[in-house]
């Protein structure tokens, strides 16, 4: 026969012991508050939590919800809790659940220590970042490569131009080299500083706003001086669309490997097709080329890491997988592709748009144009 405990008010009933219970012997911290925020008891988990982080009784509020005394009242008025109130301090953090009791009176709210989870989650964050940036290298080796020509020839202009100083008496024509030579190093300034911005590790902190249709040129700007374009027909059909929140780094990396593989498809002669539109909350991106195409049996896999149709040592098989990670996992969006054998590919990808953060009902007409909103 289970015999009833004494709960921590002094009386002896069953179920208010059983409940004294619960909160004593429970290894996570709970506190009781009253409708008007005051604290009126911490289970012995809360004190050990207190004593391990250095504060002591009268310091407990340093590890609760900033605002958690309207957080209760909320509760109590509405008679639902509220769950997983995350909040860091002193090196460690907590997550809150508030649970409002039947009479109204007093709220409970149950904390973890997320520090474990927390530590784990930015080590996977920085491990994918590290991924993606090994990835962002890789492709810069395919782009390099058609480059140096661009460097060449501005660097033989250079140097043609100083002899030709040398040998030249008439000032105006001496200021006519001087200017071509200025003229040829900031080309090669330019190609330098591209280049650099696109292999620069993605910046850390917030979203910010990114116009795609500006992300998707400079990807195509880059991938220009690459090997594989050649005779390649491009058609750029930029649509009037929103802001979306993200890295520009991330973005155009998404579109330097989708437009590196669709050029590669096509090895050197065909079409290649950018399209942006908006539609409702969604801006849709579409990279379609006139390539070889990818067989059914090996469309599902495609995005599967270390996955690769190209020869061995031509290519990672990451830079799909990790264009998937980009669009879908870091901005809730979606991406897809249609290809037929021997026809060509078009790869489709969806980008939510927010407005203040938060996802907007529309903000696009029925034609595709951004509303004006974001």
């Amino acid at each position: 026969m289970d015999k009833p405990y004494t709960d921590r008010t002094g009386g002896c009933s069953t179920d208010t012991s059983r409940l004294a219970a619960f909160a004593i012997y429970n290894p996570n911290p709970i506190v009781e508050v009253g409708r008007s925020g005051k604290i009126l008891y911490q289970n012995p988990a809360t004190g050990k939590l207190l004593q391990e982080i250095g504060v002591d009784e009268t310091g407990l509020e340093a590890i609760l919800p900033t605002g958690f005394k309207d957080m209760v009242g909320a509760c109590l008025d509405s008679g639902e809790g509220r769950r997983r109130v995350e909040v860091e301090s002193h090196g460690r953090w907590f997550g809150w659940s508030i649970y409002p009791t039947p009479e109204g009176q007093v709220a409970y709210l149950h904390g973890c220590d997320l520090t474990a989870f927390k530590q784990a989650e930015l080590q996977q964050k920085q491990f994918q970042d590290q991924l993606i940036q090994t990835e962002k290298l890789a492709s810069l080796g395919t782009l390099v490569s058609g480059v140096t020509h661009e460097i060449n020839n501005p660097l033989y202009g250079i140097m043609g131009t100083a002899e030709s100083i040398l040998d030249e008496e008439n000032l105006d024509t001496i200021r006519e080299y001087a200017r071509n030579i200025v003229d040829y190093s900031q080309h090669i300034a330019t190609l330098v500083r591209d280049f650099a911005s696109y292999a620069r590790p993605a910046a850390l902190g917030q979203d910010i706003d990114v116009d795609i249709n500006e992300r998707l040129a400079e990807a195509l700007k880059m991938v220009r001086r690459g090997p594989h374009v050649a005779q390649v027909d491009v058609v750029t059909e930029y649509g009037t669309i929103p802001l979306i929140k993200a890295r520009p780094g991330e973005i155009q990396q998404v579109f330097v490997n989708l437009i590196v593989n669709a050029l590669q498809a096509m090895n050197g002669i065909g079409r290649l097709t950018l399209t942006t539109q908006c539609d409702g909350q969604v801006v849709t991106v579409l990279v379609a080329d006139t390539g070889s195409g990818i067989p059914k049996d090996l469309l599902r896999k495609i995005f599967d890491p270390f996955f690769t149709t190209k020869d061995p040592g031509k290519g990672t098989g990451l830079g799909l997988s990790i264009v998937h990670k980009i669009v879908t996992e870091k901005y809730n969006g979606q991406i897809s592709v249609k290809s037929e054998h021997g026809k060509g590919t078009t790869f489709s990808l969806r980008f939510p748009v927010k407005v203040n953060g938060n996802p907007t009902e529309e903000v696009c007409d029925g034609n595709g144009h951004a509303s004006g909103r974001g």
